[in-house]
């Protein structure tokens, strides 16, 4: 009789991968919440799996309290502008657990090199895994999702593909796998290609340059994340505040029309930031707090030679939605945050870490100034930044040097 029998070492690594997936949640859930059986169960997995990460981290009381404090610094600004405004503390908390839990298990698992290199690896096979099978959907033209696809649905299927790149990008850093990172970038592209959304365009071409050019590479990772922090918002004013002036410019202009074949509005966002600005000024100190939706606003534009754009939508900029809803109140907490992974990546002595888990974290930026899909990717992505500045280049040239795996393989590269 055939006996199977699973090592503990890979038994831990899939367990690890499926509390990754149920809390990272790189399947949409949109297929979840169209069928309530299983939204249940998944919502209780979810559930589960965060207790289950909130007490592995107790028990091995791994010192990253910095990452933990702002996330919490940041949900209980977001409860306090929601108990203000009357809004919605069931969604909120929908929000919150999934992050913290994975910002839980992502520091219990990083408690030493050895276990990281484990944990790395589990999570990048999963996000291998699960692109690979998003991009033969999207390959096939299947309509098995309806008007998604399988890891989201077409403005916001590049979050989770920035999520998967970044730890496939770490796993080759830390355990060498480097065909497979190659193969990532490959198949992120496509699918970003392939889905055709402006914003994760923009975002994409951004990262293909950086890929391609040295010199981008050693400036991204030398330029002090504060200042690059301080430059996103002037990009945001810039383009919220002065549209008219900024898109009318010609280079972005042609830009806009005749590379990205959109409209001057951006496909309307223009006019929804329009009517998003006005109510800022009713709270803008507290906000209005989280409601039970992120489409609160409603917009009506008529046109000459096309149909009407009408509907509620969400503010379609991240930094706008979270003025709205957390105020400047909120905001405040947020850039903290930011400040102080800013303040890690100029203690990481490689610059070749810095560099791509910052450029991922931009590439993410730039694609939230045109969607609103929370910050739960940046958060993320956050959190990989703030517990691998922990690990000193000389413990990773260690574990290069007994994996057999040298220092140069893991420099910067030409990926064509």
């Amino acid at each position: 009789m055939l006996k199977i029998r699973m090592k503990k070492p890979t038994l831990i690594k899939i367990m690890v991968a499926i509390m990754f997936v149920l809390l990272c949640r790189p399947i949409s859930i949109y297929y979840f919440s169209q069928n309530e059986s299983l939204n249940v169960i998944y919502t209780w997995l979810s559930r589960i799996a965060t207790v289950i990460a909130v007490g592995l981290m107790l028990i091995y009381k791994k010192n990253s309290r910095g990452i933990i404090i702002g996330v919490i610094s940041i949900y209980l600004s977001l409860l306090i502008t929601t108990l203000y405004g009357a809004g919605s503390v069931r969604r909120l908390g929908m929000l919150a657990y999934p992050v913290m839990g994975l910002i839980c298990l992502t520091i219990a698992e990083s408690r030493t090199i050895k276990k990281m290199k484990d944990y790395i690896n589990a999570i990048s096979n999963t996000m291998f895994v699960l692109t690979f099978i998003n991009l033969i959907f999207i390959l096939l033209k299947h309509d098995m999702f309806g008007d998604a696809y399988f890891m989201g649905i077409k403005n916001q299927i590049a979050y989770a593909l920035n999520i998967g790149m970044l730890v496939c990008f770490l796993d080759n850093y830390l355990n060498g796998y480097h065909m497979k990172f190659y193969i990532y970038i490959v198949m992120y592209f496509i699918t970003l290609i392939r889905v055709a959304s402006s914003a994760s365009l923009v975002g994409a071409g951004g990262l293909a340059i950086f890929f391609m050019v040295p010199y981008i590479r050693k400036m991204v990772a030398k330029v002090d994340f504060r200042a690059i922090l301080f430059g996103y918002v002037v990009l945001f004013v810039l383009l919220v505040f002065f549209s008219a002036a900024i898109l009318n410019w010609e280079p972005i202009r042609y830009m806009i029309v005749n590379v990205l074949g959109k409209n001057i509005t951006l496909t309307n966002r223009t006019a929804i930031w329009a009517s998003v600005i006005p109510k800022l000024a009713e709270h803008p100190i507290i906000g209005h707090g989280i409601q039970e939706s992120s489409n609160l606003f409603y917009v009506h534009v008529s046109f000459l030679n096309r149909a009407d754009f009408q509907g509620n939508y969400s503010a379609h900029n991240q930094l706008l939605q979270t003025l709205y809803e957390g105020g400047i109140f909120t905001m405040i907490f947020v850039f903290i945050s930011f400040w102080h992974s800013g303040k890690n990546f100029s203690q990481c002595s490689d610059e070749n870490l810095v560099a791509h888990v910052k450029m991922i974290l931009i590439v993410t930026l730039i694609m939230m100034l045109a969607e609103s899909p929370g910050w739960d990717t940046v958060l993320i992505i956050l959190n990989f930044s703030v517990v691998l500045s922990d690990c000193s280049i000389e413990e990773h040239s260690k574990i290069m040097e007994k994996s057999n795996v040298t220092r140069k393989n893991i420099s910067y590269c030409s990926y064509l």
